[in-house]
């Protein structure tokens, strides 16, 4: 649980995955992709450029192969998959 559950909504997310990421303004077609060793950040199809200045981290311990891992991302942000 995060010091404001209001604020953050729990996602589970694959690493290589293609979804939809609405960010109150528009929906993009990104894709999951780690960045740093740690980090992880959304890859706009069009542009090729990542979606947020910050990267993500998982609340597991990021290990090879692992994958799914769970995010806490800001409210304001709909995370959905786009083969549905």
């Amino acid at each position: 649980m995060s010091t404001f559950p209001g604020f953050f909504k729990q996602y589970r997310l694959q690493v290589g995955q293609t979804y939809l990421v609405c960010d109150g303004s528009r929906i993009r077609e990104a894709k999951f992709i780690r960045t740093t060793e740690r980090g992880f950040n959304f890859e706009i199809v069009k542009t090729g450029k990542n979606m947020f200045k910050k990267h993500l981290y998982p609340l597991e311990f990021v290990r090879d192969g692992v994958p799914e891992l769970t995010f806490n991302i800001i409210g304001g942000v709909t995370i959905d998959n786009k083969n549905k």
